[in-house]
């Protein structure tokens, strides 16, 4: 998965998962968030493409939202 906000890239594990304190090597920014999360879609309704999800205020700060799914 790469950073939103400076594109390190972080290695996942086989079955490894991103947890709520997460943050990125290179610019220490939270990784759990739904700028990071292949959920997270501008257009959509509440920015976000899972439709069980919680509304997230800050998309740039941790979350703790059970949907979250690292993307690229």
């Amino acid at each position: 998965m790469r950073c939103f906000d400076c594109g390190a890239s972080s290695v996942l594990g086989s079955g490894e998962r991103v947890g709520f304190r997460d943050t990125c090597e290179g610019c220490g920014r939270d990784l759990h968030v739904c700028r990071n999360c292949t959920h997270h879609d501008p257009s959509a309704y509440n920015e976000c493409r899972e439709p069980n999800a919680e509304r997230v205020g800050e998309r740039e700060r941790s979350n703790r939202c059970e949907y979250f799914s690292p993307g690229d």
